[in-house]
């Protein structure tokens, strides 16, 4: 899992650049990147780590910059963007949020298709007369969710799978001193630097952006929209708006939806901060008290799966949460959480508040157990705690008194529900628009171009 930003302004845009790829950053923090046109080439630069300090670091090397690309990115082998010197459509660069599915047989017909998928997505692009023709190339070859950013001479391009299962939503500004146009992974970055958001990109669109707006330049063919429902469980920030439906308040009906067979409680709670939204909403259903019980420690890092060495999730897990005895000793709890992978992380922080002297937990999650894994490396790494252990296995292992999930069917209502009067009228999100093969393993299958 990765984020993308593009940006094209009438001035100067590395502040909002900067505000901007700091808010897309939870989706990832193992490597971040750039690309940027400056006078006559492409300027990339690529490192380890946040992308914030890599754009300050840099910013004396960037000389008013206009048309930028963002890539933040989960894992550590594979920095972003891609940067081609020389093809037919001149130096380009690239940075996509997906997986390529079909990699091996795309290698075998093709040998010139090495290096990272971004650097194959990139190639096929690179084969075509005009950012457009490339960009069909990626359709014609590629199975596998994309969501991209190209940046060219030409200006940017963006381009979306034919099923949608990567959101990218596009925004713009209004106003005397700029004037503006950007796509991302998540429309809280876009609001945060004051931009509008216009609408999401469609499956299989593929746009030009301007300062002045964006256009479609072509829309291949698409069996629908099938959103990945993980993104709205857990992946995007709460603040961020999918296909006109809101992520928070998606996570605070779930947590109403726990509310059924919840034992007498104390206080509920939660484990910051993907499962706060969830405890509000239970919270508010049961009419129990809402209590933090942990002091965050915003200095631990970001989310704390994203890293991909297993000892060091650990550790920032480990460092990311405080626990406040006084909110805890003598209380019966219900905590609330957004999933269970692997258990560790979940049975370390329970531990933790047992330590603390809670007289009962009661654990509750947000998402239906999470079973099988996910082809298309959205849902996190590791061995999937519910893929061979039953709830009551699951419960005894983690050491709490009751323990409850969502149902498939309560989750995706949750989902639905939430989308606005104007879509449920016009273009209305069913539940086969959503991917919740995680939690049934089924998944959508690609069509051929």
């Amino acid at each position: 899992m990765s984020g993308v930003l593009g940006i094209d302004v009438n001035r100067d845009c590395l502040e909002e650049v900067i505000d901007a790829a700091g808010i897309i950053q939870p989706r990832g923090d193992e490597w971040g990147g750039f690309a940027v046109v400056q006078g006559n080439e492409i300027v990339r630069e690529a490192d380890k780590g946040k992308i914030t300090p890599l754009l300050e670091r840099e910013s004396s090397k960037l000389k008013d910059p206009q048309k930028i690309i963002i890539h933040v990115n989960q894992s550590p082998k594979n920095p972003q963007p891609a940067r081609i010197e020389e093809t037919e459509i001149g130096p380009i660069a690239l940075a996509f949020d997906g997986k390529i599915i079909n990699k091996d047989e795309l290698r075998q017909k093709s040998p010139y298709l090495v290096g990272s998928e971004a650097g194959i997505i990139a190639r096929l692009v690179a084969t075509g007369r005009n950012p457009l023709e490339g960009l069909k190339n990626v359709y014609q070859n590629v199975k596998g969710p994309f969501s991209l950013v190209l940046l060219t001479f030409e200006g940017i391009f963006a381009a979306r799978d034919m099923l949608g299962i990567r959101p990218m939503i596009s925004g713009r500004f209004f106003g005397n001193d700029k004037i503006g146009c950007a796509v991302a992974s998540e429309s809280a970055c876009l609001e945060h630097i004051g931009m509008e958001l216009i609408r999401d990109i469609r499956p299989g669109e593929i746009v030009a952006i301007e300062p002045s707006g964006f256009k479609t330049i072509e829309r291949i063919s698409s069996p629908g929209l099938i959103i990945c429902g993980f993104e709205y469980g857990y992946w995007a920030r709460p603040s961020t708006i999918i296909e006109d439906i809101w992520v928070g308040e998606i996570r605070r009906k779930a947590g109403k939806k726990l509310a059924s067979n919840c034992p007498k409680a104390d206080i509920v709670s939660s484990f910051p901060m993907s499962g706060t939204s969830a405890a509000e909403g239970l919270h508010q259903a049961l009419g129990v008290d809402y209590q933090s019980i942990f002091d965050f420690n915003i200095e631990a890092g970001g989310r704390s799966f994203l890293p991909f060495l297993s000892a060091k999730r650990a550790k920032r897990a480990r460092n990311k949460l405080l626990i406040m005895p006084w909110a805890v000793k003598g209380k019966r709890i219900i905590l609330v959480d957004d999933s269970i992978v692997e258990g560790n992380q979940t049975l370390s922080r329970i531990f933790i508040v047992k330590r603390a002297g809670a007289e009962e937990i009661h654990l509750r999650i947000e998402t239906p157990p999470m079973k099988y894994p996910c082809p298309f490396d959205i849902t996190p790494r590791g061995e999937l705690l519910a893929a061979h252990h039953t709830i009551e296995e699951m419960r005894k292992i983690l050491g709490v008194k009751t323990l409850g999930f969502n149902t498939v069917e309560d989750f995706a209502d949750a989902i639905i529900s939430t989308q606005s009067k104007k879509r449920k009228t016009e273009d209305p999100i069913k539940i086969e628009n959503i991917c919740l093969g995680c939690f049934t393993g089924e998944f959508p299958k690609y069509p051929n171009f």
